[in-house]
Parts: C-alpha cells; structure tokens; sequence
C-alpha cells in the first residue's frame, strides 16, 4: 500500500517560459529547496532561467515521477540541480538509491546533473521526534547519494556541510527548515555550484 503524508502538496515556477535567449536550469527538491529558489533565481537573473519543482510527494509515489518525467520533458534545461532526501521516511537506502539512479535516467542528453546532499536537521528539543527520525536519515542518504555521485561521476554539491554551521537564529526553528539569513547562505552555494557546472555565455 501507498503510504502517503498527512499533508501532501507541489509547488513550481517557470522563469520566462517562452523565452530560449539563455541557458534554463532547474531546481528539483523539497521544502528546502523552496526555501532557497527565489534567491538563486535573483542571483542568476540575466545568465540563465531558474525553474523549480518542488514537492513531499516520495520516490515511491508513480505521481513523483510523473512530474518529474514531465517537467524535464516540456522545457529544454541545460542543468539539473536535485536536492530531495527528507520526504518518504519509510524508504530504505537501496530504495533511496534506486531512486537516484531514476533521476539520472531521467537526464535529457546534453544535460548537466547536479546532486546536492541533504540538509541537517537541528533538535529543538531533547524529546525532539522530527530529529530522531530525520537525523540518521539524513546522515544515511547522504552516504548513499556520496558513494552513487562517485560511481555514476555526477557532481556534489554538499549542501549538508553548509547547514552544519548554521547558527540558530539562521534555523527557522522547526528542527527541518531555514530563515532568511540560512536560506541565502544555502542559495549562495548553491549558485556556485550552478556557475561551476553551466557554461555561461560571455
């Protein structure tokens, strides 16, 4: 049977969908890359397109794949940036990393493929049950999407470092997400990451 979360829900944004005057990459993630897109978007505007499909629908959910199959099949990108691993708690690490090796499946030819590691989680409390779950979660998947990104040559973007120096009043305070002040420091990585791996023309 399908296990689903209590609440289940989609977000997106296509830059300018019309236009092809520059390169398009496209943020594929979580909340936490919802959190982050405007902010790389703003940072890249005038370089490249910054599209995003953010969801808490799982790997093992067909709709997940839909949408991703979907989107990557309606606009041409020149890079994918994918950072997903806090949703579907219920996956194992063999079903995470086939999941991985779908999304490199899914890359159109001609396409760049970025993996990000996924943010740590912060307890807010000593009996905390969020953390409990996500932390070694989280600390699993990321050596899961390590030895996959080594072995398949696939570029990393450790996100997951970044998050670890945080401070607190750059938490939102929910055990999961990011402020403001987190969000652009994540962005700002992730930006770096795109520029190292897009060419832009001069």
């Amino acid at each position: 049977m399908l296990q689903k979360e209590t609440y289940e829900w989609v977000d997106s944004w296509c830059d300018f969908a019309d236009h092809d005057d520059l390169p398009r990459i496209i943020l594929i993630g979580d909340s936490i890359t919802r959190g982050y897109q405007s902010m790389v978007r703003e940072t890249l505007r005038g370089r490249c397109y910054v599209d995003f499909l953010a969801t808490s629908y799982s790997m093992d959910n067909p709709l997940y794949w839909d949408m991703l199959q979907s989107f990557l099949a309606n606009s041409h990108y020149d890079l994918i940036h994918y950072n997903f691993g806090l949703h579907g708690q219920q996956l194992d690490s063999t079903a995470y990393e086939n999941g991985l090796g779908k999304v490199n499946q899914l890359v159109p030819k001609g396409c760049a493929l970025v993996f990000a590691t996924s943010t740590e989680p912060y307890s807010v409390s000593p009996e905390n049950k969020l953390y409990q779950i996500w932390a070694p979660l989280v600390k699993e998947r990321n050596e899961v999407m390590l030895r996959f990104a080594l072995k398949n040559l696939i570029p990393l973007d450790d996100l997951h470092q970044v998050s670890l120096a945080l401070s607190s009043e750059e938490r939102a305070g929910d055990c999961i997400h990011f402020a403001e002040a987190g969000n652009k420091k994540l962005a700002k990585e992730v930006v770096a990451s795109i520029e190292k791996h897009l060419f832009f023309p001069k």
